[in-house]
């Protein structure tokens, strides 16, 4: 594609921390310097869209578990049919993915999308990270968020790309959905608990997930048993009032909560 094939742009995305938040911000931002208006839409408001047909679409998401979270899986489940509609993608990751883009190209092809580009992004650890260095830190978002830059012109001008499947991705892709999987993930999340002597019950905990695993009683916060290890509550509460006992981690965020809270744009 090239810059006079868009229209403008729908772009789809979750970010737990921040990290995607600002790389979808950054292409945002590259987009509208070519006059190409972007409207925002956040994954997890958006279980089942209707894209207009030809309506260049972007979808981004972290990587989890060398793929992503279950519920971004059930939205690129429930995508409509594509009928020829370009679609892009860009993940971002600490180290490797194994099983997202070679993978996901088949996925979007067999609804009748056509891939127009694919782009992994590094940047800061947040998984339960031991130790932050914000030298660090800034130098991989930094990096980051130039990659973000350089992906965006390449979708601009038609030169970007979407790599070929090989056999072990994909592999990597069925096994990361599979039950067992998720019962690790979920078996991680039920020994978060909440210190209620630390928690001043403000909600952003509950504001900020995005599977509706936090709730209230009696003005008293409570957990219930289907975490997908977002990360969110455990970087953004205030007070540190949801821990995992035992272990040994340091919050990060990228961004204020606000900013994923933020009202999204629509067209």
């Amino acid at each position: 594609m090239a810059k006079d094939s868009f229209k403008n742009l729908q772009f789809y995305y979750f970010s737990g921390t921040g990290n995607t938040y600002l790389v979808v911000q950054k292409i945002k931002e590259v987009f509208e310097s070519h006059n190409i208006p972007v409207y925002l839409h956040r994954i997890e408001e958006n279980p089942r869209v209707s894209i207009e047909e030809g309506q260049v679409t972007g979808i981004a998401f972290p990587v989890v578990a060398f793929t992503t979270f279950p519920f971004v899986h059930r939205f690129i489940d429930n995508l409509p049919p594509g009928r020829g509609t370009p679609l892009f993608m860009v993940d971002t990751l600490g180290m490797i993915s194994g099983g997202i883009v070679g993978p996901l190209k088949k996925v979007i092809e067999r609804k009748g999308y056509t891939p127009i580009g694919a782009c992994e992004v590094k940047m800061p650890e947040n998984f339960y990270p031991r130790k932050i260095s914000r030298e660090d830190n800034d130098k991989r978002i930094e990096a980051g968020l130039q990659k973000a830059s350089q992906y965006a012109e390449k979708l601009i001008s038609g030169s970007s790309s979407w790599q070929r499947v090989p056999l072990l991705p994909a592999l990597i892709w069925h096994l990361s959905r599979s039950s067992p999987v998720r019962k690790i993930f979920h078996n991680m999340g039920k020994k978060m608990k909440v210190d209620h002597d630390k928690c001043t019950f403000c909600g952003l905990c509950m504001r900020l997930c995005p599977v509706d695993n936090i709730y209230s009683e009696n003005n008293t916060i409570y957990l219930k048993s289907h975490c997908e290890q977002c990360m969110r509550c455990l970087s953004f509460c205030p007070e540190n009032a949801i821990t995992v006992p035992g272990k040994k981690y340091t919050s990060y965020r990228a961004v204020k909560a606000e900013d994923l809270l933020a009202p999204a744009e629509k067209e």
